[in-house]
């Protein structure tokens, strides 16, 4: 009597030595492990990029709230004064002797900008753009002018609403 083959309870053929090759659960557990470490880094990689290229949108509040924010004759030509309003950063400058109120966050990704009185600009230091005294975009990445303020003076001061 010849003895056949044992074969499987699925009918199929016993697996030679190649096809029964299984991974363990340690090279599992490391495969993984490897995987995470390169998807990862990848994955925030992808993020930035998107996020630099793709600016947050800005929620705009319709608030009306006016502010007073300094004295008329506190700032000479060329001087900014910092303030805050609706909880957002702005900037009151005194250029040419008027005032204007714009914001202080870059319209690019929200970085902080800076009023450089010499050159009478704003410039954001994240990624070099820069802003004229009307907040007009001269050059760098943003994509949008700086948001201004309503200005008024009244009294011997100087107020914002927006």
């Amino acid at each position: 009597m010849t003895q056949q083959p044992q074969q499987q309870g699925d009918g199929a053929a016993p697996a030679t030595g190649e096809q029964c090759a299984r991974i363990t659960r340690r090279q599992f557990v490391l495969d993984s492990l490897v995987g995470v470490a390169v998807i990862g880094p990848l994955v925030a990689a992808i993020a930035g990029v998107v996020r630099y290229l793709i600016p947050p949108a800005r929620a705009i509040t319709g608030a009306k709230e006016r502010t007073e924010v300094a004295a008329a004759n506190e700032l000479r030509n060329g001087q900014s004064k910092d303030f805050v309003h609706n909880d957002a950063p702005y900037a009151l400058i005194r250029v040419d002797d008027k005032f204007r109120a714009l914001s202080k966050a870059c319209t690019h990704l929200g970085c902080i900008v800076e009023w450089q009185p010499d050159n009478r600009i704003f410039w954001c230091p994240c990624h070099n753009g820069v802003f004229d005294a009307n907040g007009a975009v001269v050059s760098g990445p943003p994509p949008r002018p700086l948001p201004h303020l309503r200005v008024e003076v009244a009294d011997g001061k100087v107020y914002v609403e927006g």
